[in-house]
C-alpha cells in the first residue's frame, strides 16, 4: 500500500508572510547577535518556517529550539506555535505519535481563552487573534495526522473546525483548509466536490498573492482529471503546478508535480517524457526522505520497464524493494508508538474520570455539614463536572477512533509484507514459460525463414512436402507459445489476486492447487533471500477432496504465511524437510503442514496466535501473522491446531469445513 503523501498545510498563519526570508544565513547571523529570548524564538520560528517543504528534520530543529525558549518563560502561545510547526514536520515525516502529542498539547493551551494572558505578540496581532489563528492551524495539522493513519472522517472534521475557527478572525486565512479538502474529496472519489474546493483555494490563493503551496492544489485539480483520463487537461494543470513549484522554490509540490507527470506520460506510453520526470523524482531535493526515495525507485523502474531496457528496470526494482522495507519497518515502528500513546492516553483519561467520581462523593459528603451556601457551591461543582466530562468523553471517543484506524493500517501492512514474501518466487515461477515463449518464437522466425527460402525457388525446384512438414511445425509452436503465455498470465493473476484487497466473495477454490502454488513460490522466494537454502519439499495431496466455497486470497494468505514460518524454523537444520498434504475428514478438509525444525516451546505455544507475539528479532516480524491466519479462518468457522515438541519438528492443521 502505498503511503498517502499529505498534502502541507498553506500555514494558515499567513502573517509569517511578512517575514519570508529566502537567504537562512542572515536569520541563523542575527540568532547569534540577539540576547532576548523573545527575539531568539521568534528567530528559530522563522527558520522553521523556512525550511518547511524543503528539509523536515530542520523544521523540527529550529521549532523545538522556539519551543524550548516558550516553555522557559511559560509563555503559553509560543508553546503552542511552536509545538503545532513541530507537529506538522513530524507529521509529514511519519512519527505520528510524537506529533500527536504535540498537537493535543497545542489543542489544550489555544481551546482556553485564559492562555491569551500568556504569550509573546509578533506580527501585529492582539492575543485573540494570534490565539484563533493558531487553534485553526492546530485543527489543520491535526486533520493531516488523521489522513494519514486513514481516518477521512476525523480528517474532514478537523479541516471544517479550521474553517469554522478560521473566519472568526480572517475568511482568507482557510485557503489551505480547501486546498486539502479538495484533495480529501478526491481520493474518496467524489470529484466535483474535489474540484469545487479546489478551484475556490485557487481563486483565493491568486487574489492575495500567497502562491507558495499553489503547485499542490494545481496537482489536486490535475489529479480530478486524470482519473476521468481527460489527459489534456491534467497535463496543463501538472505543468502550471510544475513550473510555479520551481519558480517558488516549494521542492514538496515539485516532486509531487514532477510525479504526476510520470504518472500521465505512462498512461500515454510516452517513455521519454516518462522516463525524463521519474528522473526528476529521485533527483528531488526531498527525495532523501524514504517514503519519496521508495516511490521515485519504483518510478525509474516502471519508465525503464516502458523503454524496454531490462538491466535498468531491474535495478530500481531492487532499490524500491530496498527502501520499500525501510519504510515498512519505520511505518510499523511510528504507528506502534502512535497507537501506545493512543492507549497511554485513553488509561490517563480513564484515571481522570476515577478521581472525578471520587472528588464527587467527597464533596457530596461535606455537604451534608454545611448549610444552604455550600448546597449552591456544589451545584456549580457539578456543572463545571459535566462540562469537563461531556470533554474528556469526546475526546476519548476520537481516541478509541483512531486507534481502531492504526489497527487498520498494521492489518494492511501485514498483508503488504507477505506479498513481499512472494514476490521473489513469482519471478522465478514467471521466467520458465517466458523463456519457452522466447526459445519458440525464435525457432519459429527460423522456421519461416526456411519457408521463405523454399518459396524463393522455381516451382520446379521447390519442396512442397518438407514446406508443409515446416508450417505444421510452426503452428506446434505457436500453440505452445499460446500454453506457455497462459501460464504466465495465470501466475500474474495469481499475484494481482493475492495483493488486492478482499472483496469478499467467495468463490469454489481447489484447495490442493492453492496449496501447491503457495508451496513453491514460499519455496523459490526463501532461496531468492538465502541462495544456499535447500530443502526436501514433500506433498501429500487427496485427489478426491472437494472444492470449497472460500475467498483465496485470505486462505492463500493463511497457508503462504504458516509455509512461510516452517521455513524459517528448519533453515539451520542439517537436512530440513516441509511436508504438505490435504484430505477429508467427515465434514472437513485438513490441511496440515510439518517441519523437521526445533519444534515450539510449550512456554509460548498459547501465545503464537496472540496479536503483536513474535520470537523474531525486533525489526524482522510483527507478530500479527499467525493472529489474523486464526481470524480468518475462525471466520469460517474452521480451527488452527499445533502440534509440537521440541526437538521434533512441528505441525499446523488448517481444519475447513466443506459446506460453510
Amino acid at each position: 500500500m502505498k503511503k498517502y503523501l499529505a498534502i502541507p498545510a498553506f500555514l494558515i498563519i499567513a502573517f509569517f508572510a511578512k517575514a519570508q526570508v529566502s537567504f537562512p544565513d542572515s536569520l541563523r547571523n542575527e540568532l547569534n547577535l540577539v540576547s532576548t529570548d523573545s527575539a531568539r524564538c521568534l528567530l528559530n520560528r522563522l527558520l522553521s518556517e523556512y525550511y518547511s517543504e524543503k528539509q523536515l528534520d530542520s523544521v523540527v530543529y529550529y521549532g523545538e529550539h522556539a519551543l524550548a525558549l516558550a516553555r522557559e518563560n511559560n509563555k503559553q502561545l509560543n508553546i503552542a506555535g511552536a509545538s503545532i510547526a513541530c507537529a506538522f514536520s513530524l507529521t509529514q515525516d511519519g512519527k505520528y505519535g510524537k506529533a500527536l502529542k504535540y498537537i493535543l498539547e497545542a489543542l489544550d493551551i489555544t481551546e482556553n481563552a485564559a492562555s491569551e494572558k500568556s504569550g509573546w505578540l509578533f506580527y501585529g496581532m492582539n492575543a485573540r487573534e494570534y490565539r484563533l489563528r493558531l487553534l485553526a492551524f492546530a485543527h489543520h495539522t491535526y486533520a493531516l495526522l488523521q489522513g494519514n493513519i486513514g481516518n477521512i472522517d476525523q480528517e474532514l472534521f478537523h479541516y471544517k473546525e479550521e474553517i469554522r475557527i478560521a473566519e472568526q478572525v480572517d475568511s482568507s486565512s482557510t485557503q489551505g483548509a480547501y486546498l486539502n479538502l479538495g484533495n480529501t474529496y478526491s481520493r474518496l472519489g467524489k470529484p466535483d466536490s474535489a474540484l469545487y474546493y479546489g478551484f475556490k483555494s485557487d481563486s483565493m490563493a491568486r487574489s492575495s498573492g500567497e502562491l507558495y503551496y499553489s503547485g499542490w492544489n494545481l496537482c489536486n485539480i490535475g489529479n480530478v482529471y486524470f482519473k476521468r483520463k481527460d489527459y489534456d487537461r491534467a497535463k496543463k494543470y501538472y505543468y502550471q503546478a510544475f513550473e510555479l513549484s520551481r519558480e517558488k522554490g516549494n521542492e514538496g509540490s515539485l516532486w509531487a508535480s514532477s510525479n504526476r507527470l510520470f504518472h500521465l506520460y505512462s498512461a500515454e506510453k510516452n517513455a521519454d517524457s516518462s522516463l525524463y520526470f521519474a528522473k526528476l523524482t529521485l533527483n528531488s531535493k526531498i527525495s532523501d526522505e524514504v517514503n519519496y526515495l521508495t516511490r521515485a525507485y519504483e518510478n525509474l523502474f516502471e519508465a525503464y520497464v516502458l523503454k524496454g531496457l531490462p538491466d535498468s528496470s531491474n535495478k530500481y526494482l531492487s532499490l524500491a524493494f530496498t527502501t520499500r522495507d525501510s519504510a515498512y519497518d519505520k511505518k510499523i515502528d511510528n504507528l506502534s508508538d502512535f497507537q501506545q500513546l493512543t492507549m497511554n492516553e485513553q488509561l490517563r483519561l480513564r484515571e481522570l474520570e476515577k478521581e472525578k467520581i471520587e472528588s464527587q462523593g467527597r464533596v457530596r459528603t461535606y455537604s451534608l455539614l454545611a448549610g444552604l451556601a455550600i448546597f449552591l457551591i456544589i451545584g456549580l461543582l457539578l456543572i463545571r463536572n459535566n462540562r469537563q466530562k461531556r470533554r474528556s468523553n469526546k475526546i476519548l471517543e476520537n481516541t478509541l477512533s483512531n486507534l481502531k484506524a492504526t489497527q487498520s493500517q498494521l492489518i494492511q501492512s501485514e498483508k503488504m509484507a507477505s506479498l513481499g514474501e512472494l514476490t521473489a518466487g513469482i519471478a522465478h515461477e514467471i521466467q520458465n514459460p517466458l523463456n519457452f515463449v522466447n526459445n519458440f518464437s525464435e525457432v519459429n522466425r527460423e522456421l519461416i525463414d526456411e519457408i521463405m527460402d523454399e518459396w524463393s525457388k522455381g516451382r520446379g525446384e521447390r519442396d512442397e512436402v518438407l514446406e508443409k512438414e515446416l508450417l505444421l511445425d510452426i503452428r506446434a509452436n505457436g500453440e505452445k507459445i499460446n500454453e506457455h503465455g497462459k501460464r504466465a498470465d495465470a501466475i500474474v493473476k495469481s499475484m494481482l489476486q493475492h495483493s488486492r484487497t478482499s472483496s469478499g466473495e467467495k468463490e469454489l477454490t481447489d484447495i490442493n492447487a492453492l496449496c501447491d502454488e503457495y508451496l513453491r513460490l514460499a519455496y523459490h522466494g526463501m532461496r531468492a533471500r538465502d541462495n544456499s537454502f535447500n530443502a526436501e519439499l514433500k506433498t501429500d495431496f487427496d485427489l478426491q477432496l472437494p472444492g470449497v466455497e472460500v475467498v483465496p486470497q485470505n486462505i492463500g494468505r493463511v497457508i503462504l504465511n504458516i509455509i512461510n514460518n516452517a521455513f524459517q524454523a528448519v533453515q539451520n537444520e542439517k537436512n530440513p524437510i516441509i511436508s504438505v498434504s490435504t484430505k477429508q475428514l467427515n465434514e472437513h478438509i485438513e490441511i496440515r503442514i510439518s517441519d523437521n525444525g526445533p519444534g515450539i516451546p510449550d512456554s509460548i505455544k498459547d501465545k503464537i496466535f496472540q496479536p503483536f507475539f513474535t520470537t523474531k528479532p525486533t525489526g524482522q516480524g510483527t507478530g500479527l501473522g499467525l493472529s489474523l491466519s486464526y481470524d480468518l479462518i475462525n471466520g469460517y468457522g474452521g480451527q488452527i491446531i499445533v502440534q509440537s515438541q521440541l526437538n521434533q519438528g512441528s505441525n499446523f492443521i488448517i481444519q475447513l469445513p466443506i459446506q460453510l
